[in-house]
C-alpha cells in the first residue's frame, strides 16, 4: 500500500486564524475587561529576556502612544494588547512560521490581521496608520 492510499487523519477541529487569535487574546483578559468592545487587537511577540535598551525604549514609546489617547482603558471601545514573552513556545507564532523578533500583529476587532510589523512601529507610523482606524470611534483623552 502506498502512502497515498491512506486517509488523512484530522488532528482536531480547524479554526480560522482570526478565531484562534481572539481566543488567545481572551485568555489574557478578565471578563470585566472583555465586556468593553474591542476596536483593535495587538499581539506582540517579544522576547523580553533578550531585549536591549533600544527595544525597551521603543516598546515604551509604542505603549505611551496608546496610553496618550486612553485606548487601553476606554470603557466603550478599547484596544486590547497581548504580549507573548516566550514567542518560540507560542503555537500561533510557530504555525505562521515567524522567526524574527520583536514582531507585532495588528488585528481588527474580529482578529483579522491588517498589518504585521517587525521591530517596533514608530509613533509617526501609529499616527499615520492606527490613529485613523480608532479616531472615529473614540473620545480622546489627549
Amino acid at each position: 500500500m502506498s502512502c497515498c492510499d491512506e486517509k488523512a487523519v484530522i488532528q482536531g477541529i480547524y479554526k480560522p486564524l482570526n478565531e484562534r487569535l481572539i481566543e488567545y487574546g481572551k485568555e489574557a483578559f478578565s471578563d470585566v475587561q472583555l465586556n468593553n468592545r474591542t476596536i483593535l487587537w495587538i499581539f506582540s511577540f517579544y522576547e523580553q529576556s533578550d531585549d536591549c535598551e533600544e527595544c525597551r525604549s521603543s516598546f515604551s514609546d509604542m505603549w505611551d502612544w496608546f496610553h496618550k489617547y486612553g485606548l487601553f482603558n476606554n470603557p466603550v471601545r478599547s484596544v486590547k494588547s497581548v504580549v507573548e514573552p516566550e514567542p518560540h513556545n507560542n503555537l500561533i507564532y510557530n504555525d505562521l512560521g515567524f522567526t524574527k523578533l520583536p514582531m507585532h500583529l495588528f488585528c481588527d476587532e474580529n482578529g483579522k490581521i491588517f498589518d504585521i510589523i517587525l521591530g517596533f512601529p514608530s509613533t509617526a507610523w501609529l499616527d499615520k496608520y492606527i490613529l485613523p482606524i480608532v479616531k472615529n470611534d473614540i473620545t480622546f483623552n489627549g
